[in-house]
């Protein structure tokens, strides 16, 4: 049979963003998944709820990935929609693993352990620009991860904040060493200005790093 989850509604916006950036979190049973359908509605407290736009992702396609399935789908408006504009994208991830430990890894019965690296914030940063202030932004990457994930640039500041919304996953396999984290000045008129670096070794850590380990410390570029 179908089962069917709800999202939390984001209210007053075109560019919603659940939980923080960090998702929101629907678990399924996938034995005798077909597809996944998602259906975007405009929550309405004095009326019906409008069907805006859907999105039909065939489980073929979402087995075959190597990792979690993750990706910017495009929207199919709905027939009967007033609202103007759009469709619009939508940002979704899938990933498999049990039900006591759902994001672990791709939709397949084997399951892929994962370390999320965060960037919580920065202090004391190199001034880059000529207000005297930088907008900085993070490379992070595995040393066996083909190419670095960015967070998200925090502008005009020495001491930026990124919080929970740099959570950044990374496949965690017998390679991986180290992480690199590559500090730079976003510039919209020219080549970003190198701010600082740092080489985390996970070798080295205070204790094994195991599932449900956590490590937070702050460290010099």
């Amino acid at each position: 049979g179908k089962e069917v989850g709800k999202t939390e509604t984001i209210y007053a916006t075109l560019n919603p963003v659940w939980n923080n950036g960090l998702g929101e979190l629907l678990v399924f049973p996938i034995a005798e998944a077909h597809s996944v359908h998602i259906s975007v509605y405009d929550r309405d407290m004095i009326g019906s709820n409008e069907l805006l736009c859907t999105l039909e992702l065939s489980w073929e396609e979402l087995q075959s990935s190597a990792s979690p399935y993750d990706n910017w789908e495009k929207l199919t408006k709905a027939p009967k929609t007033t609202a103007k504009g759009g469709p619009g994208f939508l940002h979704v991830r899938l990933s498999g693993g049990t039900k006591k430990d759902p994001v672990m890894g791709p939709l397949k019965n084997k399951v892929t352990e994962y370390i999320y690296v965060t960037v919580l914030e920065g202090r004391h940063l190199i001034p880059s620009d000529s207000n005297g202030l930088s907008d900085p932004y993070c490379c992070i990457q595995p040393n066996d991860a083909p190419t670095p994930k960015l967070t998200t640039a925090i502008r005009a500041t020495l001491a930026p904040r990124w919080g929970d919304s740099s959570l950044i996953p990374f496949p965690y396999k017998r390679s991986t060493k180290s992480v690199s984290i590559v500090v730079k000045d976003c510039d919209e008129t020219s080549f970003d200005d190198l701010l600082g670096v740092v080489e985390i070794d996970l070798t080295s850590l205070d204790r094994p790093l195991v599932p449900g380990s956590r490590f937070q410390k702050w460290y010099p570029l």
